[in-house]
């Protein structure tokens, strides 16, 4: 997925943000098939508090809708969290993130009641450092999000990111869903 460029057409500068705050708890993360073998750095896995992060203030920034993809980010900067269909019956989520080790991140996405978790992967190739998960397009989470106010973006270890619902993001989540879901 090429990376959004602003308006000048330059890429995106990288932004540097404090680690956000994290219960540990021993409980490991649901297997969605995103990568089963996936452990923490530290051998403890770190427990994402959707709830918590729901609570927190919006991030500033915009959704824009691009071919394929839509993406939400601070004014007339880069996307910084991008939704797009993936293959078969798949939601693919892009963050722009810097992860340290090459071993993923626990991720969860949450929207209201429902929330979602797998592992955040590199995106090697890419030019600017982010991460992708995907989940099944019929994830009750991605239908909750149509109707949310704020939806809550984490990464273990990583600031959260607490985005805006829009309509945009909803056709791009419809759009998916009518793709319809398969095995390879």
């Amino acid at each position: 997925m090429p990376m959004p460029r602003s308006e000048d057409g330059s890429e995106a500068a990288r932004e540097d943000v404090a680690d956000a705050g994290a219960d540990t708890s021993d409980e490991a993360a649901p297997d969605i098939g995103t990568n089963e073998d996936a452990r923490s750095s530290e051998g403890n896995e770190t427990q994402l508090d959707t709830e918590a992060a729901l609570a927190e203030p919006v991030s500033d920034g915009t959704w824009v809708t691009q071919p394929n993809w839509t993406g939400f980010g601070p004014p007339n900067s880069e996307a910084v969290f991008m939704v797009e269909c993936g293959e078969y019956g798949m939601i693919r989520l892009t963050r722009l993130i810097d992860i340290e080790s090459p071993n993923p991140l626990r991720a969860a996405i949450a929207a209201g009641e429902e929330s979602d978790k797998g592992y955040w992967k590199i995106e090697d190739t890419q030019k600017i450092p982010s991460a992708q998960f995907e989940l099944y397009a019929e994830a009750p989470v991605f239908n909750a999000m149509k109707d949310a106010d704020k939806i809550a973006v984490l990464a273990e270890g990583k600031p959260n990111l607490i985005v805006s619902g829009s309509q945009q993001l909803t056709q791009q989540i419809n759009s998916c869903q009518e793709k319809g879901s398969g095995t390879p």
